[in-house]
């Protein structure tokens, strides 16, 4: 899941820094747009529709809180870039979702970014569903709903929160295509699982995640450090 961000700043200077920045230090972060006023940044929120603005708040003329007053439904979240942090408490009741003060740390911003696309990815799977084929015909679950599903060729088993599982007539690639960009992890070729769900990481003759039913799902030796990564944060 590429997370859209809008760069918005007076100066154009700061723009070509922020988005080198995240050039070079993010993953899966796409700048689909730039603007240096306020009234400009609202033409290119409403055309782009980002997942995130990063937005600097002392501005000539109209200020970055006079922007985000223009948008009475707000369906992107804000990260806040400014040179003071005599705004803090200002920011807050804008309901901010991160404060960045110039010059720009690459590792807040990084970190930042992540924190509100683990965000995005959680709300996404909490609204969404996906189809269980089964004899009597489909069976529909959230994605938060599932620990793991566990592969055996062209058969999967779905493990529920429930305490059910269910036998699907799929291979795990349709549920990896499905639930990865959704946060799941793929930790082996048979197995995918969501790092919600997971206890415990155990590194007995080899590396097993156990999940909140007990089960236990071994990690593969490539995708190893990824576990790791995920569930370190």
């Amino acid at each position: 899941m590429q997370q859209k961000i809008v760069i918005i700043d007076d100066e154009s200077a700061a723009v070509a820094v922020v988005s080198g920045l995240i050039d070079m230090f993010c993953e899966d972060v796409l700048v689909v747009g730039t603007a240096n006023t306020a009234v400009e940044g609202a033409a290119v929120i409403r055309a782009e529709k980002p997942d995130v603005v990063l937005l600097d708040i002392d501005m000539p003329g109209t200020t970055g809180f006079d922007l985000l007053d223009a948008f009475a439904q707000r369906s992107f979240k804000v990260i806040f870039i400014t040179a003071s942090s005599d705004f803090a408490i200002k920011a807050l009741k804008a309901r901010a979702d991160d404060y960045l003060l110039k010059p720009v740390n690459p590792l807040e911003l990084k970190l930042a970014l992540e924190k509100l696309k683990a965000e995005q990815l959680k709300t996404a799977a909490a609204s969404q569903r996906i189809a269980l084929p089964d004899k009597n015909g489909y069976f529909y679950v959230h994605p938060g709903d599932i620990i793991h599903i566990a592969g055996d060729g062209s058969y999967v088993t779905v493990y529920l929160k429930n305490g059910d599982k269910k036998l699907v007539s799929r291979n795990i690639k349709t549920f990896d295509d499905q639930l990865t960009p959704l946060g799941f992890i793929r930790c082996h070729q048979s197995h995918l699982v969501n790092p919600a769900e997971v206890t415990q990481l155990r590194r007995v003759d080899g590396i097993f995640l156990v999940m909140s039913n007990g089960n236990e799902v071994a990690v593969s030796r490539a995708k190893k450090e990824l576990v790791i990564k995920v569930l370190n944060g």
